[in-house]
């Protein structure tokens, strides 16, 4: 039997709210790339099995640069 990862968006320092699951940790890590690409945040991947965070993501802000207008 193989193990379940939970797909998490991190809310505060407590606090996750689940989105989905995947069925092994390249799925799940590929995943968390996809929403972050949609939707920057933290998001976390929890194993069922050893009930720990096995992976997560980087808080990144893409912020477009801008020239300036002559």
């Amino acid at each position: 039997m193989g193990s379940s990862f939970d797909i998490q968006e991190k809310i505060d320092e407590v606090s996750f709210r689940w989105l989905e699951v995947a069925q092994d940790l390249r799925s799940a890590k590929s995943r968390i790339e996809e929403r972050q690409a949609l939707s920057p945040g933290e998001y976390v991947v929890f194993d069922r099995r050893i009930e720990q965070i096995v992976a997560k993501s980087n808080l990144t802000l893409r912020c477009a640069s801008l020239t300036p207008k002559d």
